[in-house]
């Protein structure tokens, strides 16, 4: 009776094994580093997500740091050739003095040691940004401005040079 015991339970207490094995080695899905990443990106500082650095977002962000910003997590997938690093893509959306300025970043978050930590690269702001990057805002005009014409007489406002004349009180 006994052998006959174990040899109908030996097959159920391998499966059990197994899949107690598979579960415990299973790594858990980034989607709340992810999305904590892009809250604090959008806040501006890096302060509960675990990262590979602290970076100093306010002096990064430069002239864009007071500027209102939304970082969007886009999506996360899981690396098909390493199940402990992830690729994460993000949308940032500026408004710069009034103009929406939106692009896409990517990062990655490696699992270790029971949590995923965000690989720190300065790209993760801006794809052409690096460690020193800083942004800055500039406005652009064009030097030479056209004409404003009247249907009848030609220019009413037109280019040309300005003197200014003035006199000096000190000689008068």
């Amino acid at each position: 009776v006994v052998a006959a015991l174990h040899r109908r339970l030996a097959p159920l207490c391998a499966a059990v094994l197994v899949l107690v094995t598979l579960t415990a080695c299973s790594t858990p899905e980034p989607d709340e580093t992810a999305n904590a990443l892009a809250a604090e990106l959008t806040a501006g500082a890096l302060t509960a997500v675990p990262s590979t650095e602290s970076p100093d977002l306010a002096t990064m962000f430069g002239g864009l740091a007071e500027a209102d910003r939304t970082v969007t997590l886009l999506e996360w997938r899981i690396d098909e050739e390493d199940a402990d690093l992830a690729h994460i893509d993000l949308e940032w959306t500026w408004d710069v003095v009034g103009h929406e300025w939106t692009y896409t970043t990517a990062a990655q978050a490696v699992w270790a040691e029971d949590a995923w930590t965000v690989q720190w690269d300065p790209a993760i702001v801006h794809p052409a940004a690096q460690a020193d990057s800083v942004f800055e805002v500039s406005r652009t005009r064009p030097d030479d401005r056209a004409e404003i014409v009247s249907p009848t007489s030609g220019a009413l406002v037109t280019s040309r040079a300005v003197y200014n004349i003035g006199v000096d009180k000190t000689f008068v």
